[in-house]
């Protein structure tokens, strides 16, 4: 069953990816962070479930969306760093509100949602879970 489930959402993850163009605005950019942390040292400790289902999610898919993402960057105009900001900035924004990390979580997924028009909302929790990973998503804890 969990063969199934999983490759269920590695077609919906396909096309995920073949829409992140969606999620580009060039007009609305932030820097990226490029300073790696594990996990745990960005999601607060209160947070432990999404804290392990991010953890989760990273280590079944990361590897899957860098290839896919970095294959895809340079291609059809697509830009990796391009998509990060857009990531960045739609966290930053969601921060600034004063979210708790778990709603900011929750809404960023239902944003890739809404702009890709995927049908899966574990496709786009895996998607930010990468972001979480790349660092793009949730700062270092002080």
């Amino acid at each position: 069953m969990e063969k199934i489930d999983s490759l269920e959402i590695d077609e919906y993850l396909e096309e995920l990816l073949d829409s992140m163009d969606s999620l580009i605005d060039l007009e609305k950019m932030e820097s990226l962070q490029y300073a790696p942390h594990d996990i745990k040292e960005k999601i607060e400790p209160e947070y432990v479930t999404i804290r392990n289902d991010v953890s989760s999610k990273v280590s079944m898919y990361y590897g899957f969306i860098e290839e896919q993402l970095h294959q895809r960057d340079g291609i059809n105009g697509f830009d990796f760093d391009d998509l990060a900001m857009s990531v960045r900035h739609c966290y930053k924004n969601l921060s600034k509100q004063g979210l708790s990390q778990d709603h900011i979580y929750s809404q960023m997924a239902l944003w890739v949602q809404r702009m890709t028009r995927c049908e899966n909302l574990v496709a786009c929790q895996i998607l930010v879970a990468f972001f979480v990973q790349e660092c793009e998503v949730f700062d270092e804890i002080a």
